[in-house]
């Protein structure tokens, strides 16, 4: 039988729980909301991270950090682990199989520190993936843009592939070879009028993109 004491014991362990139930979900929601952005920053959210990672990522952005050194730190710790961990996992895709022999040579290049050969190539086994999967057309934007609206998994591989569409637009947006050279722009690259002054911080940022896109479209719609 229930004292007065022991209810006021329950409901404050009650008040505990629920308190400690709504601190989880706003950590969730602070994670998504912050994650929504990574795909216009060139690092698309890929569908591998736990949740342990993904709140590393998210916390390691302290207002000043600028956002390749967060991700390139993420990738180069323990020597390395995790960017010979991509090269692996893209090598033993069935997926990505016509492009194993760019996807091993690039591993080699990265590691010898040629850079500037990595980037053409990666960015056409980055088109070329997308387009196992096209039905028409002829443009990756336009190719993205249809599977994502084909896809019809829960909250987070929709947030997945928002990031992906915004890494994609970014990455191939219009850009008249007359004005100034962006960045860091397919058209440029391949056209061969971008300055091939490519940095390690760009061969892993497009690196993680390839491996993202690939293992997105390995999912089931």
């Amino acid at each position: 039988m229930f004292t007065e004491d022991s209810w006021a014991r329950t409901r404050a362990a009650v008040q505990q729980i629920a308190e400690a139930l709504l601190a989880i979900q706003n950590r969730i929601e602070h994670l998504f909301a912050e994650a929504a952005f990574f795909g216009e920053r060139g690092w698309p959210l890929n569908p591998d991270w736990d949740s342990g990672e993904l709140a590393s990522l998210v916390d390691a952005f302290d207002g000043t950090a600028k956002c390749d050194d967060v991700f390139v730190a993420f990738y180069e710790a323990e020597n390395g682990a995790r960017i010979r961990g991509i090269f692996s996992d893209l090598a033993a895709s069935d997926s990505m199989k016509r492009w194993r022999p760019i996807i091993r040579q690039s591993e080699d290049a990265i590691e010898r520190g040629h850079h500037a050969i990595i980037i053409p190539a990666l960015l056409t086994v980055l088109e070329g993936r997308v387009f196992t999967e096209a039905t028409r057309g002829i443009r990756v934007t336009e190719e993205i843009k249809r599977i994502v609206q084909a896809k019809q998994g829960d909250s987070f591989e929709r947030m997945v592939w928002k990031t992906i569409s915004d890494y994609v637009n970014a990455l191939f947006a219009n850009s008249d070879f007359r004005d100034e050279e962006p960045h860091f722009n397919r058209h440029w690259i391949l056209h061969g009028r971008a300055s091939a002054d490519w940095t390690r911080a760009d061969v892993i940022r497009l690196l993680h993109g390839v491996h993202t896109i690939d293992l997105s479209l390995r999912s089931p719609a």
